[in-house]
């Protein structure tokens, strides 16, 4: 019995160590994927991204939920009804409780809040639920509920819909919904999948309000999609890196469900739109750039959303404190970033004194392959 037991104890050993070695394979595997170096080159700006200001949080779990011209507004992830409200001038911080009265019973499972100028909303996937209200008052009733679907991502529009994304048939959709009195209608043919299925179309929702267009950027190829508010395609188009098939591999388990069986290729880490730009968090490393400055630096690549999204220039966010950009909104001339515990403002217009600009050569044209040909980024999907 002795010896049975110390042959299983060896064996379980054994599996463990093996396990535990392809694990850490894996991961360096990834990692060394991402710091490779692609064709394509970035269009980088001459002049400066200054730091205006920055406030240590004290906590890791903000994201910046939205930002007028007088404020900055930080929702918790921890704590999603508790909002931080920064003031843009005094960099002054007061600390708001969200007000729900007789309607906490809509707040379960996974929140966030999103602000839009002096609208409040508080987005429910799990619970179906949509509450709305406004700064200042900080009270929250229902907007939404009930009739909608689940949902794991939302936005809502100047138009007073919401839009969110959601899972019918094994693969993602985009959705909306304009009232209570009203069903949600789903888009079916919006999102395109690949071989794998629901993995690579996995994305990153963003609503522009001033130019009333909706954005679903794929996270793992070179695509986004854009739409106008009543979910109409109006484009699809690629961003500047020629990575235009997701590199997932997935495997079946026992109960039906997939899972990834290595990690992904990140293309697109997260995105914003603003004032007719789309801001992208691009993971991928092109032509000319040092693999010192990708591990140090969040790159941004910016694409005009009005012009069927035609590539405009890039930027680098560096480090702060070795701390990488985890969230991030533009309003006006600045950008306001999340980098772990704290909160840092910078003033738009180029890069630091502390990162150098890759040599741009205008005379290498800034295509990207599409099936295995090569697409001016002035033409669009069609």
């Amino acid at each position: 019995m002795k010896r049975h037991n110390r042959t299983l104890a060896f064996n379980l050993s054994t599996l463990l160590t093996v396990a535990i070695g392809s694990i850490a394979f894996l991961l360096v595997w990834a990692s060394e994927e991402q710091y490779q170096s692609y064709d394509f080159r970035r269009l980088g700006l001459s002049n400066r991204l200054t730091l205006i200001n920055f406030k240590d949080l004290g906590y890791n779990s903000y994201y910046i939920a939205g930002a007028t011209d007088r404020y900055t507004y930080l929702g918790n992830s921890v704590s999603p009804l508790h909002l931080l409200v920064i003031d843009v001038k005094t960099v002054d911080t007061t600390h708001v409780g969200l007000d729900l009265s007789s309607y906490e019973g809509l707040a379960r499972g996974p929140l966030s809040v999103m602000v839009r100028d002096d609208e409040l909303f508080l987005l429910g996937g799990d619970t179906r639920s949509v509450l709305k209200g406004t700064t200042g008052k900080w009270q929250l009733k229902p907007f939404l509920n009930g009739d909608i679907t689940t949902f794991d991502q939302a936005t809502p529009s100047s138009t007073g819909s919401v839009f969110f994304r959601t899972i019918r048939g094994r693969k993602y959709v985009l959705g909306h919904q304009d009232s209570l009195s009203l069903p949600a209608t789903i888009k079916y043919d919006l999102l395109r999948s690949q071989k794998e299925g629901i993995f690579e179309a996995d994305g990153l929702l963003a609503c522009d309000a001033e130019s009333s267009k909706l954005i679903y950027t794929y996270r793992y190829r070179n695509e986004f999609v854009c739409m106008d508010t009543s979910l109409t395609l109006l484009y699809r188009q690629h961003t500047i890196d020629p990575i235009d098939t997701a590199r997932i591999q997935v495997s079946e388990l026992r109960s039906g469900r997939s899972m990834m069986a290595i990690p992904p290729l990140t293309v697109n880490r997260m995105c914003y739109a603003n004032a007719g730009k789309l801001w992208v968090v691009s993971a991928i490393m092109g032509a000319g750039e040092r693999v010192e400055l990708f591990k140090t630096s969040t790159a941004i690549d910016v694409y005009d959303i009005d012009e069927k999204g035609r590539y405009l220039y890039s930027f680098y966010v560096p480090y702060f404190r070795s701390k990488q950009l985890k969230s991030f909104a533009v309003k006006g001339n600045r950008l306001l970033a999340i980098h772990d515990r704290y909160f840092v403002e910078y003033q738009l217009g180029g890069l630091p004194d502390s990162v150098s600009v890759p040599n741009y050569d205008p005379s290498v044209e800034r295509t990207t392959r599409v099936s295995n040909s090569r697409v001016s980024k002035t033409n669009s999907i069609p």
